[in-house]
């Protein structure tokens, strides 16, 4: 019974169990008149009694033949191959038994034409903090087009909790305001997200005397424990990693910090009150701007865990306006514009930016044309400093000063490069072999700054952590972009603001303030003057480094 259901390269698999188990599994051929549901249960009784902790390196054994999800990483990022298997590999062995058991059981189960993409989906399946790691590197336009696609069905596909479990600590949390207020809950769930499920509601809202439609936000039954067991498997996932990292490419890479910043943005998805405060913020941050739309938190029906705000209709916005070229490039620059240029260029000192812009979390409401920006769980702030070197280095890419670029990069650092020439002579390098590799007289792309970045950070330069979140918020967006309209170009719409300022600094005037909300970009009357001189000499840059190539190809 048991072998019939396993493919019969994982037969060998089981060889590796104690005897004891192997003895009570292989029993279980005589039992015909099992079914599946009763075979897993048998199944996990006699796995549940194996020492996992003493058997770890034939559970690890178990998981890479089960998982060989290395071989989903892209040529391009080959290097990393060796720590995704060893990363799957100690989060997989060290799981807790009542939480691996399970899932070993399906893998061993699962159908032979099953793909390695559906196996690792249904290998994360109730496990938050790798869902949300998923969703980020979903947004990866390198990776491979299968593998993203089953990625970025951690958006919005996710599917493990029951409508009524989530009814039930509405109904706990809320208790008499529900039946004051007159609330219906649906039956179903509307959504689901890595740690939340959404389940839409009426209300009669005393304000206005009217019926009106909201949405629940709640945060799943044993998140919390599963947060703490996933926090601490990535803390020591970060030291494994730091004990092997003269092996592989991540030698002078602070993998510790990586994991702590990871684990910084994963708590506060928790943090429901936090959570309310932000939603309070954008939703006003916002409410000026034409064409984007925040959905109002609820207070009165609000609590620790629950987050109740207005439901706004609306479609995905990589899945909106199909065949309609023209509304998908104005839906692009919208989405630039809100969540790029808009924290950019705020007039706050203090800029607040969406710090988890994947498409699940964008809608746009195709009757209105408006912007709809959901999940304001994970936010980031730059101060007028980052975001005017962010600019610089933005600006001095596309006019391809190395100088420039290395001096900017040298002040966004966390890196004393006055105590370390070594670290100071790497940056170089890698810029000139960066301008060289990059295509002349073509426009560098956010993908190229991004190249640039990780390059660096690999090298060991360091950068704080909102600007490492906002390399993330590019990344992603790139990606997000690529989907919605794959000829639009975050560089050239954020290039044409900058110009719009330069031409205005030229003449004195500042066009920009003419409509919209308050803009300006983040910019020295120093750093206008150093961009227009650069500028005067982009051409002759380009031709030299032209002859340089044209030079070593005759010789």
């Amino acid at each position: 019974m048991l072998i019939e259901h396993l493919q019969a390269k994982h037969i060998d698999l089981l060889e590796q169990l104690p005897k004891e188990q192997l003895t009570a599994l292989l029993a279980l051929e005589t039992d015909q008149g099992v079914n599946a549901d009763a075979l897993k249960k048998r199944v996990q009784v006699i796995l549940d009694e194996i020492d996992w902790t003493t058997h770890r390196k034939e559970l690890a054994n178990m998981i890479r033949t089960l998982l060989p999800i290395e071989q989903l990483v892209p040529e391009c990022y080959a290097d990393w191959r060796p720590i995704v298997s060893d990363a799957v590999s100690f989060i997989g062995t060290r799981l807790s038994s009542q939480r691996l058991i399970p899932k070993l059981i399906e893998q061993l189960l699962l159908a032979e034409n099953t793909t390695l993409e559906q196996r690792l989906i249904l290998f994360i399946a109730k496990m938050p903090s790798l869902q949300k790691l998923g969703q980020v590197i979903a947004r990866n336009r390198n990776l491979d087009p299968a593998f993203r696609t089953a990625l970025s069905k951690l958006e919005n596909e996710i599917r493990d909790v029951e409508p009524e479990q989530i009814k039930i600590i509405i109904q706990q949390q809320l208790g008499p305001l529900l039946k004051k207020h007159k609330v219906e809950i649906r039956n179903q769930i509307h959504a689901e997200a890595s740690v939340c499920a959404l389940q839409r509601f009426s209300w009669l809202n005393p304000a206005s005397n009217k019926k009106e439609q909201g949405v629940f936000k709640v945060l799943k039954p044993q998140l919390k424990e599963y947060f703490k067991e996933e926090m601490e498997l990535l803390l020591g996932l970060a030291d494994y990693l730091e004990s092997k990292k003269e092996q592989h490419t991540l030698s002078k890479v602070n993998l510790r910090a990586v994991f702590e910043d990871i684990r910084s943005l994963l708590e506060q998805e928790l943090d429901s009150e936090q959570e309310m405060q932000n939603l309070k913020d954008a939703y006003s941050r916002y409410q000026n701007s034409n064409g984007i739309r925040i959905p109002q938190l609820i207070t009165p029906l609000s609590a620790p865990g629950i987050i109740a705000m207005s439901f706004e209709a609306g479609k995905k916005i990589t899945d909106a306006y199909a065949n309609n070229k023209k509304q998908q490039r104005s839906l692009s620059t919208r989405i630039i514009e809100a969540l790029i240029a808009h924290p950019l260029f705020t007039t706050e000192e203090e800029a607040v930016f969406h710090a988890d812009p994947h498409a699940g979390n964008l809608f746009v409401d195709e009757t209105t044309h408006e912007l709809i920006i959901l999940d304001w769980a994970l936010t980031e702030r730059l101060d007028f400093e980052q975001r005017r070197k962010i600019i610089l280095l933005i600006s001095a890419l596309i006019l391809r000063d190395e100088k420039l670029i290395q001096n900017v990069i040298m002040e966004l650092s966390d890196t004393d490069f006055s105590k370390d020439a070594q670290s100071k002579q790497k940056l170089q390098q890698q810029i000139k072999k960066f301008m060289t590799q990059l295509a002349l007289f073509r426009l560098p792309s956010v993908q190229d700054v991004l190249s640039l970045l990780d390059t660096i950070i690999l090298d060991g330069i360091q950068f704080s952590r909102p600007l490492l979140i906002f390399r993330k918020v590019l990344l992603t967006l790139d990606g997000v972009l690529y989907d919605v309209y794959a000829n639009v170009s975050i560089e050239i719409d954020i290039t044409q603001l900058v110009l719009e300022h330069l031409r205005d600094e030229m003449f004195g005037i500042n066009l920009m303030q003419a409509t919209g909300p308050r803009l300006q970009i983040p910019l020295t009357p120093i750093d206008t003057c150093s961009l227009i001189w650069s500028a005067q000499w982009y051409y002759l840059r380009n031709t030299l480094r032209a002859s340089e190539q044209w030079f070593k190809l005759t010789r």
